[in-house]
């Protein structure tokens, strides 16, 4: 019982955080909105991918194939990836 809610708050903690990117990397293509500021598309994708692996590891922990630590874990590395790319693309380290 405790895995299906683990895997459940860290599946609904990397849908959200994966379908915020893909929202803004759809609307970036939309030439009738002006921005004025945008995130670069290699920052959308990473976290996007971020997403994705995190849904995964939602998943696992839902099924028990993967312990709950190890799957927080991970999540929680994940997401720091997530804002240390944030970081990176604030600062303009990598442009």
């Amino acid at each position: 019982m405790k895995a299906k809610i683990a895997g459940t708050i860290i599946l609904l903690i990397h849908l959200y955080w994966m379908f915020h990117h893909l929202r803004f990397l759809y609307l970036y293509q939309n030439p009738d909105i002006l921005w004025f500021s945008m995130y670069p598309t290699w920052y959308l994708v990473l976290n996007s991918i971020i997403g994705f692996i995190g849904v995964i590891i939602g998943f696992r922990v839902y099924s028990e194939k993967m312990k709950i630590l190890k799957g927080v874990l991970s999540s929680v590395v994940l997401l720091g990836l997530g804002l240390v790319s944030e970081l990176i693309n604030n600062l303009g380290i990598w442009e």
